[in-house]
């Protein structure tokens, strides 16, 4: 046991901050903004919202190649990319509307 102190983080931390990456993307990125009363949605929100889930889909995937597997990471990493799918899809719209607007 002594020797896994000071080796770095272990699979389960680096899972744990992959989490804690898609909950920050969520409250910090991906929120939505009122205006008089409307939702307000740009391509600036998305692409922010759309890195942020990147970068948590890649630390979840590192914490995977290290050995952290599972069911529930597996869909975890599932959801994450379902959700960055639509997110690129929503980024294509929301900019096509944008140029057209």
């Amino acid at each position: 046991m002594l020797a896994a102190i000071g080796c770095g983080e272990s699979s389960y931390d680096v899972y744990m901050r992959g989490l804690k990456q898609m909950g920050a993307a969520e409250s910090q990125f991906c929120q939505m903004k009122v205006d008089g009363g409307s939702m307000v949605i740009n391509s600036e929100t998305i692409i922010a919202c759309l890195e942020a889930n990147r970068d948590a889909l890649r630390t979840l995937e590192q914490a995977q190649s290290m050995g952290f597997t599972g069911k529930d990471v597996d869909r975890t990493l599932l959801q994450l990319r379902d959700k960055i799918a639509k997110l690129e899809s929503r980024r294509s719209v929301v900019g096509y509307m944008e140029r057209e607007g």
